[in-house]
């Protein structure tokens, strides 16, 4: 799996982030590209690292609901995320076919702050499967995907995109030793909440205390790769 879709943000939420946003001074897009890039790639203004409250707050709501996420951290095994972009395209912008720098981490994420209904074209265009698919999701709706897929956003041809994009690490550079890990963690919470044992022997009959056994051997496997 390439990529997955969920719900981060509800109304109110995406309405607060909005908000602080308002507070915030607002660059050319073309500030944040990697090497300086061409002076055509993209056509947006953009919000990053900022000292004031604004910046601070949205950040804040969006990594405060990210942790509540099942489906993102067994998609990611996350250690890092951040730190997090927002985008305002208007008419006439856009951000043309490009790969997010390795350094950035193994997953982008994209988080829809507009309403399909608030603008025209703007699609997250993804390079998947050797086909195009192309993404519009309702307000509060994150994709993450793979951090090495070549993507673009459309010509917006009307209104307005409003987005909050960021990377996110890995605890493991190898996606198999990942899907272990995440097929492990899914095990353990369908077995509930782990158990106090009085002896070696009685922890050695309890499934979960040798999954979580088998999640930290994992953990030393991967320092070692």
């Amino acid at each position: 799996m390439s990529y997955i879709i969920q719900k981060i943000l509800n109304k109110k939420q995406v309405e607060d982030v909005k908000r602080y946003l308002d507070k915030c001074q607002w660059d050319d897009g073309l500030d944040t590209v990697d090497g300086g890039g061409s002076h055509t790639i993209k056509k947006n203004k953009e919000v990053s690292e900022q000292l004031g409250s604004g910046y601070q707050d949205a950040c804040s709501t969006i990594f405060r609901n990210l942790e509540y996420s099942v489906e993102y951290a067994d998609f990611c095994v996350p250690t890092n995320s951040g730190p997090i972009i927002f985008s305002k395209t208007t008419t006439g912008g856009y951000y043309k076919p490009h790969h997010d720098h390795y350094t950035h981490g193994h997953y982008s994420n994209t988080l829809f702050l507009s309403d399909p209904s608030e603008y025209e074209g703007g699609e997250l265009c993804l390079f998947v499967d050797q086909r195009v698919e192309k993404i519009k999701l309702e307000a509060g709706m994150m994709i993450t995907y793979d951090c090495g897929i070549p993507h673009q956003v459309s010509t917006v041809t009307s209104g307005e995109r409003n987005v909050a994009v960021f990377w996110t690490e890995s605890q493991y550079n190898d996606k198999r030793l990942r899907q272990i890990h995440s097929d492990v963690v899914k095990a353990c919470r369908i077995l509930g909440p782990a158990k106090t044992f009085d002896t070696i022997e009685e922890s050695q009959e309890d499934p979960r205390f040798i999954l979580e056994q088998v999640i930290n051997n994992l953990g030393r496997l991967n320092e070692n790769w």
